[in-house]
């Protein structure tokens, strides 16, 4: 039985795949099991799993006859795992040679059921990388994951964690709503952190496949805010809400409702404008992370709250502008 099962799920990611699958042959750790989840890609990716599972008997591939998105892909793959230990990895992404040593050696010094990993996003322009700020025994695990990035990658997951997680039909926001469930229940003591960059993540790919679009009738109907909703009802039920009430309304506001009011400002309604505000908008203003937010996305919600008509024509010149620097910049 391996030590570490690898979970990797692929749709549509020809260009990139070889790339990922390559940096996992290429591990100084070699106790692991990779399980390649097809979501149904409609591309080259089936060809390339069945050839490095060919290749390498590590290499185990599951075909789906039709895509069902990120999560059930994931949950597909961690129900095959023999491994105590799982690490999720993007198919479009990869990760440096030593990074299951370097993950399996924290765990094994510090008995943790949960370490992760420094990263690096890849832009076109420039590299940023990150590590995780320190942990202490008294420090709250849900609070520092939701002052942090939300990915699931790039962390190494004792396997038992993911007994019982609920899974959203909503295809969005899916670290997220994995997570929550994690690191609500995770003692501190288990939660470690390495200060090496192990993971690379690709904002270029990311950018092309993944761009986020509104064309909703009320934000009902967006399946981000349908997360923020189903995370926020679960933290109530899980006596915790309040705890991470602050950091959860600058969550919910920068991530669900500025991006919601920007790219769908033509459909925003005066029932989703009154919703956001009430519920969000107003308390966080007043909150310790209100300077968070862009001076231009506090005008953007108060011209909005103010008189939809008004919100809109700043709408339009916003999207023009942004048409304009954007042409220049390609220029």
């Amino acid at each position: 039985m391996p030590v570490i099962s690898i979970i990797v799920p692929i749709y549509k990611v020809e260009k990139y795949l070889s790339r990922c699958l390559d940096s996992i042959l290429a591990q100084t750790f070699t106790d692991f099991e990779c399980i390649l989840v097809d979501d149904g890609s409609p591309d080259n990716c089936p060809a390339i799993c069945d050839e490095y599972a060919s290749k390498d008997n590590r290499f185990k591939v599951m075909h789906k006859e039709q895509n069902e998105g990120l999560a059930k892909a994931r949950k597909s793959g961690l129900a095959v795992a023999t491994a105590e230990f799982v690490i999720h990895i993007d198919s479009d992404d990869w990760i440096e040679s030593g990074a299951l040593e370097l993950l399996y050696k924290k765990q094994q010094e510090t008995d943790s059921d949960l370490v992760l990993g420094g990263f690096c996003r890849i832009y076109e322009q420039y590299n940023e990388t990150y590590i995780y700020p320190e942990i202490s025994n008294n420090v709250s695990p849900i609070l520092y994951y939701l002052s942090g990035p939300s990915c699931m990658w790039g962390k190494l997951y004792r396997k038992s964690l993911f007994e019982n997680y609920l899974l959203v039909e909503a295809n969005a926001a899916e670290d997220l709503t994995c997570n929550v469930q994690i690191f609500s229940k995770i003692r501190a003591e288990k939660l470690q952190k390495i200060d090496s960059i192990i993971y690379n993540y690709d904002c270029i790919s990311y950018g092309i496949t993944s761009q986020r679009k509104c064309n909703y009738k009320s934000y009902s109907e967006d399946p981000y805010i349908k997360c923020y909703l189903w995370v926020e009802k679960y933290l109530q039920k899980a006596g915790q809400y309040y705890l991470v009430k602050d950091i959860w309304l600058n969550y919910v506001v920068n991530m669900g409702v500025i991006p919601y009011i920007k790219y769908n400002y033509k459909n925003l309604t005066k029932n989703d404008m009154d919703f956001f505000y009430k519920n969000y908008c107003r308390e966080f203003i007043k909150s310790k992370y209100r300077k968070k937010i862009l001076i231009r996305d506090r005008i953007m919600i108060s011209i909005f709250n103010f008189s939809i008509m008004f919100g809109k024509m700043y709408g339009s010149i916003l999207c023009s502008v942004r048409h304009v620097l954007t042409k220049r910049a390609y220029k």
